[in-house]
């Protein structure tokens, strides 16, 4: 009997171990953070592939840090980082509001977009020459920039021979080389929402107050380092994001900043409202 019960004894000493290791393996699991797409890295294996939110997205290359530019164009790179980053800093003649291109486009676009990685610009510059459906005809990356600038910007068009042109595109060009096919670069805009709900602006007045308000303030005229979602420092009517088809993606994506919990017909409700507001109107010119 005392040799049965110390069986038994061993038995349920083994069971509690595999158990604890088991627990602990799971607890470790769970506790590990996800990797940053800037972790990335080019394994001797092969490609590391990373399933961003849009389907079939394979990143095949390091994000590139705007310091490690070449000497002969790390100035006008540079530049073009910090003109992404604070324009109404850097580019006072051009911008009419308040608002940066890094309110858009996070990390001066120097992400793979997905979620809270706002709109990417990683190779940008190898998609233009592009046809643009707005403009009705096919555009350069420069007369896209331009009407940001016009639109976003609510300001006017940077001449194309500008130092902060050149920056512009000094600084896409060097965050786009690592790409090596347009047609891997599935990252790139915004990813709409396919839900078939109806944009309720009354709801999302209440959506806005609860999730919104505490960082754009109540009247939507942001605060210090926040942009203004409406008011006369915010974009102009003419602006991609007042259609609620791309701000509602936009906020779905990405907000609140570094914590998007909203539901695909939350974010709906809101771009609603938001698009509603009173802002400066987009004065078109021959």
């Amino acid at each position: 009997m005392g040799k049965g019960f110390g069986s038994y004894l061993i038995i349920a000493c083994l069971a509690l171990i595999s158990i604890g290791l088991v627990l602990f393996g799971y607890r470790s699991l769970y506790n590990l953070p996800l990797p940053s797409v800037k972790d990335l890295k080019l394994q001797p294996e092969g490609p590391q592939q990373y399933e961003l939110d849009k389907p079939k997205a394979i990143v095949f290359f390091d994000l590139l840090d705007p310091e490690m530019a070449p000497p002969e164009t790390k100035e006008m790179v540079m530049f073009g980082y910090r003109a992404f980053c604070n324009t109404k800093e850097n580019v006072p003649d051009f911008t009419g509001n308040t608002l940066n291109c890094n309110n858009c486009h996070f990390a001066g676009g120097n992400t793979f977009g997905g979620r809270n990685g706002g709109i990417s610009i990683v190779g940008v510059s190898k998609k233009y020459p592009h046809y643009s459906k707005r403009a009705g005809k096919t555009i350069t990356l420069t007369e896209r920039i331009q009407g940001c600038f016009k639109r976003s910007m609510n300001g006017t068009p940077l001449p194309a021979d500008s130092k902060e042109m050149k920056a512009f595109i000094a600084y896409m060009d060097w965050i786009s080389s690592g790409v090596k096919s347009v047609d891997d670069m599935t990252w790139l805009g915004l990813n709409y929402l396919k839900s078939d709900h109806k944009p309720d602006p009354v709801n999302g007045a209440h959506v806005y107050m609860d999730n919104c308000a505490a960082c754009h303030e109540p009247d939507g005229s942001g605060a210090d380092d926040i942009p203004p979602l409406w008011g006369p420092n915010s974009f102009n009517d003419g602006a991609g994001m007042n259609q609620v088809k791309r701000l509602s993606a936009f906020v779905y994506w990405n907000m609140p900043f570094q914590n998007a919990v909203l539901t695909e017909e939350q974010a709906l409700d809101v771009a609603a409202y938001v698009t509603q507001q009173k802002r400066p109107h987009y004065k078109k010119k021959s």
